[in-house]
């Protein structure tokens, strides 16, 4: 029986990571709002966070990374599992990479709402269930979000990026 939960939980596993690259998303304004400063965007998937990151006492890590060398300081491309393909790595030639991390004894599941821009701020809104906390190793998960830097710019441009989580902000950074 152990077996065979193994092999299914192998084929899962396989399978998620073969799956194909996330596209772009444009999430829909919140009903009422002025979709004007909504921007497309992409999740980069498969990345782990470096141990030579610093994560803040509180477990929380929001980062506004400009330039392919700034994310490369925080972020490395997992190896593919199995048979599975390599993906292509992020560029961030034309773009910006908003991240947050975080950083605890579970694996929390973060799903982006929105990504806008408004009053001069990028507002990167999502929800994070955190499940039960059962062992204690330490695991530190990233969520990362791709916007390119046209966008940002058609959408009124931005100095700053605020994270909303669960409709509470949790962190500000501005551009550096």
């Amino acid at each position: 029986m152990n077996k065979l939960l193994l092999a299914a939980l192998m084929s899962s596993a396989f399978f998620a990571a073969a799956a194909p690259a996330a596209k772009p998303h444009t999430a829909p304004a919140p009903h009422g709002q002025k979709a004007a400063g909504t921007v497309s965007y992409s999740r980069g998937e498969g990345y782990f966070v470096k141990n030579t990151h610093p994560i803040p006492a509180n477990g929380i890590s929001c980062l506004w990374l400009d330039g392919q060398a700034n994310f490369d300081q925080v972020f490395q491309k997992a190896p593919p599992l199995m048979n599975s393909k390599r993906t292509a790595p992020l560029s961030l030639v034309d773009a910006v990479a908003f991240a947050v991390i975080y950083q605890g004894t579970t694996v929390p599941e973060m799903k982006v709402t929105s990504v806008t821009v408004k009053d001069g701020a990028a507002v990167v809104a999502y929800t994070l269930t955190q499940p039960k906390s059962e062992g204690t190793a330490t695991f530190a998960v990233p969520l990362i979000i791709v916007v390119d830097k046209a966008a940002i710019d058609k959408a009124g441009g931005a100095k700053t990026v605020r994270f909303i989580e669960n409709g509470k902000e949790i962190g500000t950074v501005q551009a550096k």
